[in-house]
């Protein structure tokens, strides 16, 4: 009985201490997005090539521009059609493994069993140098681009396969980034959205919620250790 108590005690402290923890984590949280929020708000929004060359020139800070964003120099794979602005080239291998199975046999006491699956042996990645967005011409290495796209696989073999994923060369879209010292900063580029539905996007954040959705399951889990050992 006492020992009952002493975990449902200890439970409960752990509990009230990691939501009250929690309510601090998530008040930064929110404190942020409204910061964000407002910085998204008061960014300028740019969509001819004289206000961007003004606005770099001028360093105003955050800003969207919207355009199409092309590569100077695209990248390719001589063994691919099209051109990219960056590709992921994976090397597969096609492997076997043995598992050992614990059975009720009072005769072999185990049996194995053989499964097989794609395995990567190598990574190679092309990225251009330079992309241009409204006739300005900028480093592509500055830019988070949008996720690879899956474009094919080439089997060299029975077990060996070539995987390719890649990003277009030319995309239209919204870039939001700080323009400080002539250059991008923080820069990220959103396909086929304008600038309303960037900044729609940017502003819908559930980081909050989120946060509580993993937090809870943390709680859950130290409750139990702690319980546990007690």
């Amino acid at each position: 009985m006492r020992k009952n108590i002493k975990k449902l005690v200890g439970g409960a402290i752990t509990c009230i201490a990691l939501t009250f923890l929690g309510l601090n984590i998530s008040s930064e949280i929110e404190e942020n997005q409204k910061m964000k929020k407002e910085q998204y708000e008061n960014a300028a929004q740019i969509e001819t090539s004289e206000e961007f060359t003004q606005a770099i020139k001028n360093n105003i800070g955050y800003a969207f521009i919207y355009g199409e964003l092309a590569a100077v120099d695209p990248v390719v794979y001589p063994e691919l059609e099209g051109e990219y602005l960056e590709i992921k080239k994976e090397k597969e291998r096609y492997v076997e493994h043995v598992i050992n199975k614990d059975v009720d046999d009072n005769i072999t006491g185990c049996h194995t069993e053989t499964t097989h699956r794609w395995e990567i042996e190598n990574v190679e990645r092309k990225k251009c140098e330079n992309v241009i967005l409204l006739d300005v011409t900028l480093q592509a290495n500055k830019i988070k681009l949008p996720q690879k796209s899956y474009i094919t696989a080439i089997k060299e073999s029975r077990d060996l396969r070539y995987c390719y994923y890649g990003t277009e060369s030319r995309l239209k879209g919204t870039l939001y980034a700080k323009l400080a010292n002539n250059s991008l900063e923080e820069a990220q580029f959103f396909e086929s959205k304008d600038i309303g539905q960037t900044v729609e996007y940017l502003e819908n954040g559930a980081g909050v919620v989120i946060f509580w959705i993993l937090w809870m399951f943390l709680i859950m889990a130290c409750v139990y250790v702690v319980a546990s050992l007690l």
